[in-house]
Order: C-alpha cells, then structure tokens, then sequence
C-alpha cells in the first residue's frame, strides 16, 4: 500500500518528469488525437482511452503537458486511472472521478461579414415581395451574432460535478497569477477531500437508509402486535358469550327437569298420556345436553392463542368458530 503524499510532497515528486513514471503511455493516445486536429478551431478529444479535452492544436501540447503531471501525482496518492463512461478518470481512494481540460474563449464585438449582408439584403427582399403578395414571407430572418468567440489559449480543469462532494473545489484556471500547470499539487488535494466527502455522504445515506428500514421494521410490528391483540381479545369475548350461551342452556334444561317432576307429580295427568310426555321431555333433554355438551367441549379446547379468521351461526342461533 502506497503511503499518502502531502501537497508538498507531491510537488516534490512532479520534479521527477514524465520519463520516470508510466504517465507518458497514458497519456500517449490524448496526444496522438490532439495532434490530429489542425484548425484554429477547438477540438474535442476523449473516449476509451483518452483524456477528455476541448482545446485547439495550440493549446494542445500545453494541455497534455499538464495531464503528464496529473497522473504524476495521482500515482504518488497511489491511486490509478481507469476508463469512465466519457474517457479516463482518477479513481481517488477507491472514488472516480472525471474531469476535462477546456481552452477557454475570448469575446468581442461581431464584425458582420459579407455572406451576412447578403443574406440580409434576400431576406429584406423576400419581406417585401410577400408584402406586395407575391411570394411568400421567409420563416425567420438570418441570424447575425453579436459577438464573435475565439481561443485564448488559456486553459481550465473542471472536474465533474457530483452533489456529495460538497463545495469542494472542482475548478482550476489559469489566471493572472498563475498557471494551471502548477495547480497540480492543489489539484492533487482537492481531489482528496472530494473523495473523503464522497465516502462520509454514502456512509450518510446507507445510516439513513438502515434507519428508515429500522423504523419501518417496527412500524409493522407494532402493528401487527396491535392486530394480534383484537383478535384475542374479540376470541375472549366470544368465548365469555358462548359460556353465557352454554349456561343459558343449562338453566333450560333445568326448568324441563322441573317441569317434568310437576308434570309426573301432577294428579291431573292422565296414566294413558304420562308414559308419552315423559319420553318427550327426556328426549329433548337429551338433545339439549348433547348440543350443550358439544359447544361446551369445543370451546374448551380451542388455544386463547388461536386468531380467529370468520364466525357463522349454527341452527341454535349459536356463533361458532369457523376458520377460513
């Protein structure tokens, strides 16, 4: 594991030159493409293997220049570059990172060019014509810009913009008092502390996203506890009914026996018609105790801890326990 530079040390270590690191090959096929270009125009260059720069021939070199001593002090960090989705990137301590190299623009007042009055003399031509009904009027009229942009010859690394890291500085220009190609070692520094803020907003999201599954875990739990509860305590209530129901028919079967002793013990009865009243009564006696008996032990074996899921009536007009 390489040991982390300070600023100093990478500047430092810049001195060394191209021909002591591996950056010349990296950095070879950026070089090769900038030399294709051949205008005064900017070109734009990057892709799998290249670096990402929008700069004229001019600028070129001076731009690869400083690229040479970039991934000089990347590799000091002992970090690497790797290939993006937009061309090669510094992967900072484990974080990508992409950036380009852009020469920057001049402005100044447009000097209107021959081509431009022309077309502006046919448009005004056309506008009249269509006024007067013949032809018809152009869609829009000839553009003429105010101002006129051109290379500078200055250069400016702007890394990518990415919201976790904060208001690291992702910029660097050159400028009056210096130039790009000894902001390097700040470069080096910056993407330091892009990465460190990088790492601490993913630890952020992933501590906010377990507490929020945490929450939600209990959340349920709760209410699934609170559910758990109604279902017992309407079973206990059922339960207290169906024991009220069961006691309710026992004191019927009660009032049968005493009116089947007054019934045996009334004189008025007839012996013919005794025989047929007492085997009634006993039969539906015995009905009311089996129906009793029945409600009574199915109930006493069903768990407090069973949920019940539907109630029906059987034909006493009873609820009973009937699962789904």
């Amino acid at each position: 594991m390489v040991a982390d530079e300070s600023p100093a040390d990478v500047g430092a270590v810049l001195e060394t030159g191209p021909e002591k690191t591996t950056e010349g090959k990296i950095v070879a096929a950026t070089r090769k493409a900038v030399g294709r270009n051949h205008s005064l125009e900017r070109a734009a260059t990057g892709g799998r293997g290249k670096f990402r720069l929008l700069v004229t021939a001019a600028a070129g070199e001076r731009a690869c220049a400083i690229l040479d001593r970039l991934v000089i002090g990347v590799e000091a960090k002992g970090w690497s570059i790797a290939n993006a989705e937009k061309g090669l990137a510094i992967v900072a301590d484990g974080e990508t990172v992409g950036f380009m190299i852009e020469e920057q623009l001049d402005r100044a007042p447009h000097v209107i060019t021959a081509a431009e009055i022309r077309a502006k003399a046919d448009y005004d031509k056309q506008c009249a014509l269509a006024d007067r009904g013949i032809g018809y009027r152009p869609w829009r009229e000839p553009a003429i810009p105010d101002y006129d942009y051109a290379p500078n010859g200055e250069l400016t690394l702007k890394f990518d913009h990415d919201y976790d890291a904060g208001g690291t500085r992702r910029t660097f220009s050159d400028g009056k008092r210096q130039r790009l190609d000894d902001l390097v070692p700040s470069m080096i520094e910056s993407l330091e502390r892009w990465s460190l803020a990088v790492k601490a907003k993913r630890e952020e999201r992933a501590q906010w996203k377990r507490n929020a599954e945490e929450q939600e875990r209990r959340r349920r739990d709760h209410e699934r506890q609170v559910r758990i509860e109604g279902y017992r305590i309407t079973f206990l209530q059922r339960q207290i009914e169906r024991q009220r129901e069961i006691d309710g028919l026992s004191r019927l079967i009660e009032r049968w026996e005493r009116a089947k002793n007054r019934t045996l013990g009334s004189a008025s009865c007839s012996s013919s018609l005794a025989p047929i009243a007492i085997g009634s009564m006993q039969s539906s006696n015995r009905r009311l105790l089996r129906r009793a008996s029945a409600h009574s032990s199915s109930w006493t074996t069903i768990s407090t801890s069973t949920i019940p899921r539907s109630w029906t009536k059987d034909r006493l007009g009873v609820d009973r326990l009937s699962p789904l």
